[in-house]
This record gives C-alpha cells, sequence and structure tokens, in this order.
C-alpha cells in the first residue's frame, strides 16, 4: 500500500483539506497537492486534492472515504485535475457573470438591494480566488518542470491545465476591477444625490 512508503508528516498534509497547493520531491514518491475554490451549493469553497506519483504508478487520496485511489494511466491522473481546475474555472466565471449583472442593473439605473453586502462579499471572493490560484499555478509550474523530461509526460495537456489556472486568475482580477469601477461609480451616483439634496434643504431654509 503507498501509505506505507509515505512520511507520516507528508501522509497528514494530504490528509489535510486546508493545506495549500505544494508539490514535493522525494526519492521513493512525489506528492502533489492542488488547492482550488468550487461552489457547492451557493457557497465558494476552498479544498486540497492530493496526489503520490510513485515510479509504479499514481494515487489520488480521497478525502471522502479516507482511501487512495490507484489511477491507471498519467491520462487518469490529468483527468482528475482537470476535472478540478474546470470547477475553478467554473466557480470565477459565476462571479464574473453575477458582477455583470449587477453592472448592468446599475448603469440601467434599476436598484441592486444590498449592493454594499454584495459588493463585499464578491470583493473577499476573488481576493480568496486570487490567492488560491496563485500558489497553485506556481506548484503546477514546478510539477511540469520536474516531469516534462519523462518520456510518457503529456506536457501539453498539463501546459493547458496551467494556462487554464492563468487564465482563470486573469478573470478574477479582472472581476476585481469591475466591482472598484462599480464601487467608485456608485459612490459618485450617490454623493451627487447628496449634494442635490442638501443644495435643495438650502434654497428652502430661505
Amino acid at each position: 500500500m503507498v501509505e506505507e512508503i509515505l512520511d507520516r508528516f507528508h501522509l497528514l498534509d494530504i490528509q489535510n483539506e486546508l493545506h495549500p497547493s505544494d508539490f514535493t520531491l522525494k526519492n521513493d514518491y512525489d506528492v502533489f497537492i492542488l488547492r482550488l475554490p468550487y461552489f457547492y451549493k451557493g457557497e465558494l469553497l476552498v479544498t486540497s486534492y492530493a496526489y503520490v506519483i510513485t515510479k509504479e504508478a499514481y494515487f489520488y487520496y480521497d478525502k471522502s472515504l479516507k482511501h487512495f485511489l490507484k489511477l491507471q494511466t498519467l491520462e487518469e491522473l490529468y483527468s482528475s485535475l482537470d476535472e478540478k481546475v474546470n470547477l475553478a474555472m467554473q466557480a470565477t466565471l459565476d462571479i464574473f457573470n453575477q458582477i455583470e449583472v449587477m453592472e448592468d442593473s446599475f448603469y440601467e439605473r434599476k436598484a441592486i438591494k444590498d449592493f454594499n453586502h454584495t459588493w463585499f462579499m464578491h470583493k473577499n471572493r476573488l481576493i480568496r480566488i486570487n490567492r488560491v490560484l496563485n500558489k497553485a499555478n506556481e506548484e503546477m509550474k514546478k510539477f511540469i518542470q520536474a516531469y516534462k523530461e519523462s518520456e510518457d509526460f503529456l506536457e501539453v495537456h498539463f501546459d493547458d491545465l496551467s494556462e487554464h489556472l492563468e487564465r482563470t486568475n486573469r478573470n478574477a482580477l479582472h472581476a476585481l476591477e469591475k466591482l472598484d469601477a462599480l464601487y467608485n461609480f456608485y459612490v459618485s451616483v450617490h454623493q451627487d444625490k447628496m449634494n442635490r439634496f442638501l443644495i435643495y434643504l438650502f434654497l428652502w431654509s430661505f
């Protein structure tokens, strides 16, 4: 069993749902942990997915089963990672689309319920996504660099995953820019309303 060759501290890292993305090279095995965001029932969650690579096989640690699942081929490892990266891409796209709805509503002079709360929620989510994806792609590049000389390594496939992480992070940063622009416009409009109200009070005071 793969557990028998793992250092106890590496096993604890693998079992930790909060462990940051990390790639560790050892003599008998390598550990690749990728921490990524996803949406579940409307809530943004972030979890760590752990893989162990030996000279003979690839393993994915299923935290719900608390058990290592053997992956038969490198293609299976890629497919597993691709699925997780796609969830992160979709989570970021969902937030981006929600911000665009806010933007359209605001420019059409429609009221946005709980604007400050919604703005702050999106801001926090995007900052968190940015921080997580930066680290994830950093470790993905280390993983690719370590294995790209291997004869059977799917470099193009894994480069695509790295590009997807970078693109998703760019989308998160773009969404943050849109949020800031929207907030500045919101403040400007409300400041203008307040100024007109104060002028109205001033004129009626005479």
